[in-house]
């Protein structure tokens, strides 16, 4: 009578467990490959986002003296007639980090990375912005 009633609790355990069929594993293998799919996807539209030709151009008093590619981190120093300042490119953001004019307003703004956005330093005469192929980003939308 005892091994009888052990056997039935085995085959209850038994039952306790859901069977998976081929369909099953099928199922998850696609929806693996899904995602596996949407996530290098996302990664390498960052990668190419990072490269998507925006740079970084420097103009003193209007006319463009320099170039540089936003993805490359450096260090320059924008020497012109009304003075100096020094443009670091790092992370793929840029900002001016030193400057010999009196007000150093430029050296307080924030690192610029998205296109249209600028740093611009009026005794100096010194505007540098982000331009490239990337839409500018909304900051907001109202109506």
């Amino acid at each position: 009578m005892n091994d009888h009633k052990t056997n039935i609790t085995q085959r209850n355990r038994a039952n306790d467990f859901p069977k998976y069929k081929k369909a099953d594993f099928f199922l998850l293998a696609m929806i693996l490959i899904i995602a596996a799919a949407i996530f290098i996807l996302y990664h390498h539209d960052d990668a190419g986002k990072s490269d998507g030709g925006l740079h970084v151009e420097v103009r003193v008093a209007g006319k463009r003296i320099l170039s540089l590619p936003l993805h490359t981190d450096c260090e320059k120093e924008i020497v012109n007639d009304f003075g100096t300042n020094r443009l670091v490119i790092r992370d793929g953001k840029a900002r001016i980090i030193e400057a010999d004019c009196p007000d150093k307003l430029c050296v307080y703004q924030k690192a610029i990375a998205r296109p249209g956005e600028t740093l611009i330093c009026l005794p100096h005469q010194l505007v540098v912005e982000v331009v490239g192929d990337a839409p500018p980003d909304l900051d907001s939308i109202s109506n």
